[in-house]
């Protein structure tokens, strides 16, 4: 999926600019159905060739400087998703599987294989697209086709393993390729923190019971803590209640059990962490779906900036000056505590 800005016509504003002139958007009334409400909700959506306009409706919408932006996706176009899914769910070997993904279009997805011969497999199926420039990281014009779509990667260029010489194959949501990989697949991915973990679990022993892939499932080591601790391990201060705070954590074998006095404070402290860089530039609102959210860049964001102990991040103290890792840390631990 990919954003466009697109160029509104300030005397017709139901106009966006393609290719040198004005063109209509399609307009379409959705009625949305919400339980326990009588009337539905009226929903005015615009349309361009690229797709619905999807900040419309969002309250900075009356800022001098909005502009509309245009949602290409191919979730949006028509695709044979429920035969890709019949025809997997009757798969008998690799070739079948492979077969059956060729028109599983969307969502991009991670499957695994294995049958009853021993033979395990890899492969990621979606229809991602060729762009005339960029990657997709970023919002493009929408008015001169510059960023337009050329066409999908085509399936064998796609993605796949098929009994790889160590044995095993580990898949969770980290990148399936590598920088360099062309054409380009996605310009996000999770930072691989967990497929780490579960490769450091397989290699650590040779045999494997259903207990053991259980551990494996069940696994509860905080995967962030290892990059964060060191830092705040280093911090001096003569506060007694923060020198026991940061002697809980030395000790802190940085599991999040349910019962752990650790885990608690290092969650209180990264929730600190977060607001004081973020709060000011995102705003109260912002910052907290910021904390929330389930893909965990808040915290990869944290671990970036943890690395230079003068980050422009780091918000200005009370006199003006900036201040160092260690002010900011200090300052999160305190307020952790409290």
């Amino acid at each position: 999926q990919d954003l466009y800005i697109e160029r509104q016509n300030p005397d017709h504003p139901d106009q966006y600019l393609a290719d040198g002139r004005w063109v209509d958007m399609e307009i379409v009334d959705e009625a949305i159905h919400v339980a326990d409400m009588d009337e539905p909700i009226s929903l005015r959506v615009r349309r361009t060739r690229h797709g619905p306009i999807i900040n419309d409706n969002l309250p900075w919408r009356q800022r001098a400087d909005w502009q509309p932006l245009a949602l290409r996706w191919v979730a949006l176009d028509p695709a044979p998703m429920v035969g890709a899914i019949l025809r997997l769910n009757r798969a008998g070997n690799w070739d079948e599987f492979r077969r059956a993904l060729r028109t599983f279009y969307v969502p991009s997805q991670n499957f695994v294989y294995a049958d009853i011969e021993g033979h395990i497999g890899y492969q990621m199926p979606g229809r991602v697209p060729l762009r005339r420039n960029g990657n997709g990281a970023t919002p493009v014009g929408g008015w001169d086709g510059s960023g337009e779509w050329m066409g999908y990667v085509p399936y064998e260029d796609l993605p796949y393993l098929y009994d790889p010489p160590g044995g095993y194959i580990v898949t969770a949501n980290n990148a399936a390729v590598g920088p360099t990989y062309r054409p380009v697949i996605a310009a996000d991915w999770s930072p691989g923190h967990r497929a780490q973990r579960i490769t450091a679990l397989i290699e650590s022993q040779e045999r494997w019971s259903p207990d053991d892939a259980r551990r494996v499932q069940l696994d509860d080591r905080v995967l962030h803590a290892p990059e964060i601790l060191p830092h705040l391990l280093n911090l001096s201060t003569a506060d007694p209640c923060l020198r026991q705070a940061l002697d809980l954590l030395r000790r802190w074998d940085m599991r999040a059990r349910v019962d752990s006095v650790g885990a608690t404070l290092f969650e209180a402290l990264r929730i600190r962490l977060i607001r004081t860089l973020f709060d000011e530039a995102l705003g109260s609102d912002l910052c907290d779906h910021y904390i929330r959210s389930r893909s965990l860049v808040a915290m990869q964001a944290l671990v970036n900036i943890l690395q230079d102990e003068r980050a422009p991040w780091y918000p200005l103290g009370a006199d003006g000056a900036p201040r160092t890792r260690q002010d900011v840390l200090l300052e999160a631990l305190s307020r952790a505590v409290d």
